[in-house]
């Protein structure tokens, strides 16, 4: 049930409540929920209070607002719950190490599951980043299409969890790796980047997953020595 709830760090109780409300089945996928004024009386806070909280909610995709019809529960599965988990995990954390280990992770057993499960076609549309890579000549342009490479990967795993978070700490990474692009140059990363497709078009999932950790170790250790300098 919704609690009135004391004012202090009140937007984030609100969103706390609401959440649980969702997560409990209170309410359930597609449900719509009462509306700001409503809320706001059951809460006991400002109308601004519930909006801030409902705002949060729909940046993270948890809920939906639809012109002229109201705020809706949006589809509840693994990729709800990462919405919460993950920018709550990073929010507010400097340890851009912590990001890319975790991204690390779940590229190498990206490399070995897109072996095992992707199809032809699906492997074959990493060479489309390969190629814009080799292109780019901005930091940041070149970035955006290393990332997409990963991301991309990620998704033809057919593993939700994956993909899902890629998308999520996307803009983490972006903001972390700018500067390895910018001391050390693409020549290495695109030629790392081929030759694991290259693997995978050959099936071997094995040596893809091996190229892919010393690729990510390689950009591991020189983001720690860029912040160390720092």
């Amino acid at each position: 049930m919704i609690q009135a709830v004391q004012k202090v760090g009140i937007s984030d109780t609100v969103y706390e409540q609401m959440l649980a409300m969702i997560a409990s089945g209170g309410w359930p996928e597609g449900t719509k929920i009462p509306s700001e004024n409503e809320l706001k009386d059951q809460f006991q806070v400002s109308r601004n209070t519930v909006r801030q909280a409902v705002q949060k909610m729909n940046a993270l995709g948890i809920l939906e607002t639809r012109q002229g019809a109201g705020t809706f529960v949006k589809k509840i599965d693994t990729g709800f719950y990462l919405n919460i988990l993950i920018p709550t995990a990073f929010l507010g954390n400097e340890s851009c190490i912590d990001i890319l280990e975790f991204e690390k992770s779940i590229q190498v057993e990206s490399a070995k599951l897109a072996a095992k499960r992707a199809t032809r076609e699906e492997i074959e549309g990493l060479r489309h980043y390969i190629e814009q890579m080799k292109l780019e000549q901005e930091p940041d342009a070149f970035f955006e299409q290393d990332i997409e490479y990963h991301i991309y990967l990620s998704k033809i795993t057919h593993n939700v969890m994956f993909y899902k978070s890629m998308t999520l700490i996307k803009d983490m990474l972006k903001e972390n790796l700018r500067e390895v692009v910018v001391r050390y140059g693409t020549r290495e990363s695109v030629s790392a980047h081929a030759q694991i497709y290259q693997h995978l078009c050959d099936g071997d999932g094995t040596n893809a997953a091996r190229l892919m950790d010393e690729h990510m170790q390689v950009v591991l250790d020189r983001l720690s020595h860029i912040t160390q300098k720092a």
